[in-house]
């Protein structure tokens, strides 16, 4: 997530939950949001690594079709095991918060990485391109739709 779309929480929403628990699992920071979710750094029983935490906001939580949504997105991205493809380790509601609990990519989006440079090398934008084909076209063949590919939810791992 980024900071381009600041400001989408509610004045607190966010700073709120940071060091709070939403079914065992710890909030720690906040990392940024898109259009209807927040994410934070988070930590969850029994694993070694940080995780993300995608909270739907509270205004887009009052909406009975984005919470819909949101909801059968975890489910489709709880049954992909792909290595291009964030994992999803669990999902659900606590209180009046949604939430879909899944790896942390260490890095950047592909539109901050574009951002500050003028080019990519050749190389290297053949390869993020061949391992998003590869992701979309697994989801694809399980009849899973992604509806927004763009350089803002495309993360590209720090080396």
């Amino acid at each position: 997530m980024s900071d381009h779309n600041s400001g989408m929480f509610e004045m607190g929403d966010a700073e709120a939950l940071t060091g709070k628990s939403l079914d065992g699992i710890e909030t720690i920071g906040f990392l940024g949001e898109g259009a209807t979710a927040g994410v934070y750094r988070a930590r969850m029983p029994g694993m070694a690594e940080d995780i993300a935490l995608k909270v739907l906001r509270p205004n887009a939580a009052a909406d009975p079709h984005i919470v819909s949504r949101f909801m059968t997105e975890a489910r489709a991205l709880s049954e992909l095991r792909h290595p291009n493809i964030m994992h999803t380790y669990k999902y659900g509601t606590c209180g009046k918060y949604h939430y879909i609990a899944m790896d942390l990519v260490e890095g950047k989006e592909l539109f901050q990485v574009l951002d500050e440079r003028e080019a990519l090398p050749v190389r290297v934008a053949l390869e993020i391109a061949a391992a998003v084909a590869e992701g979309l076209a697994y989801g694809h063949e399980r009849g899973i739709l992604h509806r927004d590919i763009k350089p803002e939810n495309i993360m590209v791992e720090l080396e």
